[in-house]
């Protein structure tokens, strides 16, 4: 969408303000919603430093972001490329702007011993794991040189070592609505009622699930739906044809797409939370993007997607007008606000046992985001300029939903009491709350009635 960028309204004002956060020895961190012109700002700075005789290095956590803002960053003469692209020594002397990966800024920094480096860090996924930060390369933090770093984000960024600077807001942000779609069901069978009810004539789909295993799972439908679609995330060329390798795309449709630019073949989009960092989407056609975010797979259960996550994604579609945004996520909602992994740790050994535990936090924890309460994770995200839509209770086709009623008739009036009340939660919590919802009390079925006293007893 035609976007106003309001921090290079007022530039000048914003660099001066960086400037005299420097000159007191601190690291400032430009904080300000996704795509209001973050990286424009320091694009433009590092081209104007570069022209003095400084060496400006932008470090970027993935190596998908630095492909996703190639073309950008061209147009200010910036080079672009992964340590192992860099010809190191040509930094070693002279005005040079460049983008790379933390690796990369590291290696030019320890390699051309330079003394008149500024250094730019995107901080988008800084992040708490095992109560310990990720994700935030702390050698590059320790580099004695000007350090700014900048996000739309700003979670723990002051436990390393940030002063946050917010600019005040010369135009509002235009704010996103997203529906809310609760639902504890497998990914996959998410993913098969959402092509079910896709139509590619009107719209793009793109799903974003947070795990290449159901990617490829995905694909596979979408193969037999008939369907073209473009998978990205980071992987290299040969792993990422093959995932594609019955998209119905060219190589270089494929190729285009890990870029942002999608061909008007492709019916639907798929990529990992990562993937649309940094990347303006562009269609061919006049077909109207569509976005839906589906959460992590957790202890059987289906959790929202990190806060992170969805405030990254949301704005980055670009709708001509942000009252057609068309933005669903998929889940449920935590029982309770987790402020540490250390917590969440706590509380899963409690549940599920030591070992279990440790692999959850291992593999799912993040910043701990996708357990907040919905009060909690409605608050954070109008932060970001995005208002959750009122929570709406997945469909159940009638006849699935006698077939349920029928099995918690049939599990109450079973002899094995301690095996119904075993196997209760596995049905109760899932078919429970939209049961009583749409049934008064005074009609409640006989087996209902005992479903409600064992659950208060």
């Amino acid at each position: 969408m035609p976007y106003n960028k309001y921090l290079t309204e007022d530039s000048l004002f914003i660099n001066d303000k960086l400037d005299a956060i420097l000159s007191q020895g601190l690291k400032p961190c430009l904080v300000a919603p996704t795509g209001t012109g973050k990286t424009t700002l320091v694009y433009e700075r590092m081209q104007k430093e570069a022209s003095k005789g400084y060496l400006s290095i932008l470090a970027l956590p993935y190596k998908s972001i630095v492909d996703n803002k190639r073309n950008q960053a061209d147009d200010y003469e910036i080079i672009s490329g992964y340590s192992n692209e860099l010809d190191l020594k040509s930094f070693s002397q002279g005005g040079k702007a460049v983008q790379t990966t933390y690796e990369g800024a590291l290696l030019i920094k320890k390699n051309t011993c330079r003394t008149d480096v500024k250094i730019y860090k995107d901080e988008t996924h800084v992040q708490i794991e095992n109560s310990q930060i990720r994700n935030s390369c702390s050698e590059l933090l320790d580099l004695d040189c000007d350090i700014i770093g900048m996000t739309a984000t700003p979670l723990h960024l002051e436990d390393i070592g940030y002063t946050i600077y917010e600019p005040k807001r010369a135009k509002e942000t235009p704010r996103i609505d997203v529906k809310v779609r609760l639902s504890g069901a497998q990914t996959s069978a998410i993913v098969k009622d959402l092509i079910n009810g896709h139509n590619k004539e009107e719209s793009v789909l793109q799903i974003r699930i947070n795990n290449k295993d159901e990617i490829a799972k995905a694909c596979d439908l979408f193969k037999e739906n008939g369907l073209n679609y473009a998978a990205i995330y980071t992987v290299d060329k040969a792993g990422l044809m093959t995932v594609n390798k019955h998209s119905g795309l060219t190589e270089a449709e494929v190729l285009d797409a890990q870029k942002g630019v999608f061909s008007s073949k492709v019916d639907i989009i798929i990529n990992t939370s990562k993937m649309d960092c940094g990347l303006d989407f562009k269609f061919e056609g006049s077909r109207r993007p569509k976005l839906v975010a589906i959460g992590n797979r957790v202890n059987n259960r289906n959790t929202m997607p990190s806060l992170v996550n969805l405030a990254q994604a949301s704005n980055r579609m670009r709708w001509e007008n942000v009252k057609d945004a068309d933005v669903t996520i998929i889940g449920l909602f935590g029982d309770r606000e987790y402020k540490s992994a250390k917590e969440s740790f706590a509380a899963n050994r409690r549940t599920y046992g030591t070992s279990n535990a440790l692999e959850f936090i291992k593999e799912k924890s993040y910043d701990a985001t996708q357990f907040y309460t919905e009060d909690e994770y409605r608050r954070i995200l109008a932060k970001y300029s995005i208002n959750l839509l009122g929570s709406k209770v997945a469909n159940i086709n009638e006849t699935k939903l006698k077939v349920n009623l029928k099995y918690l008739e049939d599990l109450t009036n079973s002899k094995d009491l301690r095996s119904f009340r075993r196997r209760l939660f596995i049905t109760a919590l899932i078919y429970c709350n939209t049961v009583l919802k749409m049934i008064t009390l005074n009609r409640l079925p006989s087996y209902l009635l005992e479903l409600r006293r064992l659950l208060v007893n």
